[in-house]
């Protein structure tokens, strides 16, 4: 994909983020910069702690009260996110940058029906009834999978299986047609079936609804499946980009290419043990000096203690 030719739609710039706890600043994301253009899906990709999530979270201005972004900017559609008042980021949030969770077991609310739920994400559409908005929830529904739709509406989250709520999750992020969906990990409490069924259905959305998607994930097979460009973070900060043919076959950092080596699909021979990473991701409340992958490189140089490659 000719990505130069697109327009951004979200641009992250040179973005710093410190957590506040009660043993120190959590150096969580260390100017970290990329880019979704038109009708791209951009995944992120990294291993728990990388700075994923909390990068997006900036994106959507839902971090935790004990984060305090000390510089960057979160471009969308030549806005920055970061300056916008409440009023404004009401707006912002569903009708623009829609969000799926990783649990839909947690985000939906238990006490209300699916059907009131879907409705109150409408709330702004102040010149539909409520009949075209209910019709509205129903063929958002049916596109997504749900069966039934017209019944399904007066029932309760619990009363779907954990595929379902998944499925349902999307239909209300894409239910006021944003231009940007962000899925964070939206199938780790999935089986496989399921989650290539999740995963079948946002390719054939992203087609229907000309939109864009920023897909975070730990899963090397999903992202060379669905995505067009691939980030890689580790330690906050982001490691290498490219193109998914790029980075699938020419891996130019050492972690990506240990990312690579430790995915199961890309292993020929019958094994008793599966390759890892050696070490644990660094304590991100000391920024180290060099390459932040250096204590875990097997590659490393005398210089990569002391020069970011």
């Amino acid at each position: 994909m000719a990505t130069e030719e697109k327009k951004p739609v979200l641009e992250i710039k040179n973005l710093v983020t410190k957590f506040y706890t009660a043993d120190g600043i959590v150096n969580a994301v260390d100017n970290v910069s990329y880019t979704v253009h038109e009708g791209e899906i951009v995944g992120v990709v990294g291993e728990s702690g990388s700075g994923k999530s909390t990068v997006i979270s900036a994106a959507m201005r839902l971090l935790a009260n004990n984060a305090v972004i000390r510089s960057g900017e979160v471009i969308f559609n030549g806005r920055d996110i970061l300056g916008l008042s409440p009023q404004e980021l009401r707006a912002h949030r569903c009708e623009q940058i829609s969000m799926v969770f990783q649990d839909p077991m947690t985000s939906q609310i238990p006490v209300h029906t699916i059907g009131k739920q879907m409705m109150d994400i409408q709330y702004r559409r102040s010149t539909t009834s409520r009949t075209e908005k209910r019709q509205l929830a129903i063929d958002m529904l049916r596109r997504v999978g749900i069966p039934d739709p017209e019944e399904r509406l007066t029932q309760y989250p619990h009363q779907f299986s954990g595929g379902m709520r998944q499925r349902i999750s999307i239909a209300m992020a894409l239910l006021m047609n944003p231009q940007l969906l962000i899925a964070d990990e939206p199938t780790t409490a999935l089986d496989v079936t399921m989650e290539a069924q999740i995963i079948h259905l946002l390719r054939e959305l992203k087609e229907e609804f000309d939109g864009s998607i920023l897909f975070v994930s730990h899963n090397l097979g999903l992202i060379a499946e669905l995505c067009d460009y691939v980030v890689v973070m580790y330690a906050g900060q982001v490691i290498e980009q490219g193109s998914v043919e790029d980075l699938f076959y020419k891996a130019s950092h050492p972690y990506t290419q240990a990312l690579l080596e430790c995915d199961p699909a890309r292993i020929d021979s019958v094994t008793p043990t599966l390759p890892t990473i050696s070490g644990d991701v660094p304590d991100l409340h000391i920024i180290p000096d060099g390459c932040v992958f250096a204590p875990r490189c097997p590659k490393a140089l005398d210089k990569c203690w002391t020069q970011d490659p």
